[in-house]
């Protein structure tokens, strides 16, 4: 009842874990954000979660879809702050569903890297 609320009255775009963090009060209590891109569109929520689970307790996993609910390549997994360094220094450049994932920490909302110069 309260998700539909929540998402009825508010702005906010929440997956359920992050609803429940509102609701039980442990917004910012989330550890770290990993971005994880060229994924397999074939690789699931299931698979995503059991390869970062290796490294700690996935917090959350969420996969990205299009308006005709295709995947659109990348996810986000949230790990605490420790085992979210150890899963992105493990997994980046490692091969899932027969494609190398390049993992990374999440930035924020509509903040882009840094672009690396090619000529150092």
């Amino acid at each position: 009842m309260a998700f539909c609320y929540l998402q009825k009255h508010t702005s906010l775009n929440l997956s359920f874990t992050n609803t429940v963090a509102l609701l039980s009060g442990n917004v910012g209590n989330e550890g770290s954000k990993i971005y994880i891109g060229n994924l397999n569109f074939d690789t699931t929520q299931e698979d995503l979660s059991a390869a970062f689970a290796a490294y700690g307790d996935v917090k959350d996993c969420f996969l990205p879809v299009d308006y005709e609910g295709n995947p659109r390549g990348f996810a986000f997994v949230s790990m605490e702050e420790e085992a979210a360094a150890k899963a992105i220094e493990e997994l980046n450049g490692t091969e899932l569903d027969g494609r190398t994932l390049t993992v990374n920490k999440s930035l924020p909302k509509g903040q882009k890297a840094t672009p690396k110069r090619k000529w150092d």
